[in-house]
């Protein structure tokens, strides 16, 4: 179960940063979208590392 959990958060993760990326190149680095996502993906990351570490 958490070799599945952990398949999909790296894969949302994948997912995320391309899109914050593209937001960033094209909106800007410090519009309100690219910041969300931003903060979407350390959410994420953090949660990787607590499902890597069990």
């Amino acid at each position: 179960m958490i070799k599945l959990k952990i398949y999909f958060l790296k894969l949302r993760i994948y997912i995320l940063r391309k899109q914050m990326v593209s937001t960033g190149m094209n909106k800007g680095l410090n519009h309100p979208t690219t910041l969300k996502h931003s903060q979407e993906l350390d959410y994420l990351l953090n949660t990787y590392r607590y499902y890597k570490e069990k």
